[in-house]
């Protein structure tokens, strides 16, 4: 009597074959693994923004090591700037010393330029639009140093908010405007400083800096401002 061989399952015949397919499915995981690392590592931020994106936060701002930003006031045009305001201020600053007027008379840095700000009542009399023959000497400076740098002048008239009882100007409208063009024709005709570089603008007393509701309040309102720029 033949014996009956046994014969092994499929599976039997080759037992190494499904540890090669699972060796190979880890090593291609591990490969994306890798790759994936190496994408998050490389491209961060865009990572962190999607993450921001996803849960409703905004991703934080990464700083960039050993970057040096030159801020505006290093570059060649803010220094440029910086120097002829600076100089500017210096000699308006000299001559409201030298003329007593520092009670009356703020100069500072202003959106680029200079803005001179005058207390009216040591610029005019009160109710006119006649400049007094003490404001002369700082409007020459102011002049001739606008003139040296191209500059252009803007001249803005405020009043406080009493009513004008005036013939010659019926409201504050009239007195604010006629204020800032008298500065201006001045300055047209005792320095031929050119006219398409000069603007005059009244705002009555809209355009308060403090509250009328007192007498000094009054007083800083009524004045005269003189923008000096390019």
């Amino acid at each position: 009597m033949k014996r009956r061989l046994h014969k092994p399952w499929p599976e039997e015949e080759s037992p190494a074959g499904w540890q090669t397919i699972y060796c190979s499915l880890s090593l291609i995981i591990v490969v994306f693994f890798v790759m994936l690392v190496s994408y998050s590592e490389a491209d961060r931020k865009k990572m962190n923004h999607l993450k921001g994106t996803l849960i409703g936060k905004p991703a934080p701002v990464e700083e960039k090591k050993n970057a040096t930003v030159s801020p505006r006031s290093e570059t060649p045009e803010a220094l440029n700037e910086g120097i002829w305001i600076n100089g500017i201020m210096l000699t308006l600053n000299k001559t409201v010393a030298m003329n007593g007027m520092e009670k009356n008379v703020a100069v500072e840095r202003f959106l680029g330029g200079v803005r001179v700000r005058f207390n009216s009542d040591i610029v005019f009399p009160k109710g006119d639009a006649s400049i007094n023959l003490t404001m002369y000497p700082f409007l020459d400076e102011m002049a001739r140093v606008a003139k040296e740098r191209n500059l252009s002048i803007a001249v803005q008239g405020h009043t406080d908010d009493v009513p004008i009882h005036n013939s010659g100007y019926p409201t504050n409208w009239e007195l604010s405007a006629a204020r800032a063009v008298n500065v201006v024709r001045y300055l047209i005709k005792e320095h031929q400083f050119p006219a398409d570089r000069l603007t005059a603008e009244g705002f009555a007393q809209y355009r308060p800096l403090v509250s009328n509701g007192t007498p000094e309040g009054k007083r800083k309102n009524r004045r005269i401002e003189v923008f000096l720029g390019r």
